[in-house]
């Protein structure tokens, strides 16, 4: 996963023996977005996730990069994307055409996306929707907590999940976030990712019925030189409150 530029207006004047001519036409920049910097998925897929609750169900939706994370350095814009969130590389804002365009300048047959703001805060990449859910660095916590963040309830206790990535409540478990890259995947569930203070994280398949979140155990089955991963015993079932 992946870790302003000014309008520049240029007015040309001249004068000729004593003569003012007319000024010459401003040649304007695009517009950088003031929302461009920061977190952006793929509109399509967050559809999909919202509505089917299932990060391997969207996955199957996707065409075009997953998501974009848009920052600068001293000089220049630069995107780095995400592809079906299992590849991904760096693009270049630059100016084409007089429109604003994302691109590689090491490999002109990498795909070119023209940057299209639209009017409800969204963009599209030529056509290809994208949404922003936050900065750079809290974009991402964004999708999870769409999924499963809020107060539950597991026998009678309290269970937080919060917008920030934490966990309260959850026994020894501080953070979570959930699994997005289902190109590999061995297990083929949805699934969320656990982790405690120093330790490795654990991952548990997940299903939401209703009310209920249940967390299933990801049983490793062994066998010769190749990974094999069932679905185990339900861990926890979590009721959401109202």
């Amino acid at each position: 996963m992946f870790y302003k530029i000014l309008p520049i207006f240029a007015i040309l004047g001249f004068a000729f023996f004593g003569c003012k001519n007319e000024p010459a036409a401003a040649a304007k920049a695009p517009q950088i977005p003031d929302n461009l910097g920061g977190y952006w998925v793929n509109g399509i897929w967050w559809q999909e996730l919202q509505s089917s609750k299932s990060p391997m169900k969207a996955a199957e939706k996707l065409t075009g990069p997953a998501a974009a994370i848009f920052h600068q350095d001293s000089t220049k814009w630069l995107a780095d994307l995400s592809y079906n969130w299992h590849e991904g590389q760096q693009l270049i804002l630059r100016t084409k055409e007089g429109q604003l365009q994302i691109y590689d300048p090491k490999n002109a047959a990498i795909q070119q996306y023209f940057l299209l703001p639209q009017a409800d805060g969204s963009m599209h990449f030529d056509s290809i929707p994208m949404l922003r859910l936050g900065d750079a660095f809290t974009g991402f916590n964004a999708i999870a907590y769409s999924m499963v963040g809020g107060e539950y309830d597991i026998g009678g206790k309290p269970v937080v999940f919060n917008p920030n990535g934490t966990i309260v409540g959850l026994g020894e478990y501080i953070r979570y976030e959930m699994l997005l890259d289902y190109v590999a995947e061995d297990v083929r569930a949805d699934q969320i990712q656990l982790s405690k203070e120093g330790q490795t994280p654990d991952f548990f398949a997940f299903k939401i019925d209703g009310d209920k979140l249940q967390l299933y155990e990801v049983k490793d089955m062994g066998g010769k030189g190749e990974f094999h991963y069932e679905v185990g015993n339900l861990k926890y079932e979590l009721t959401k409150k109202s």
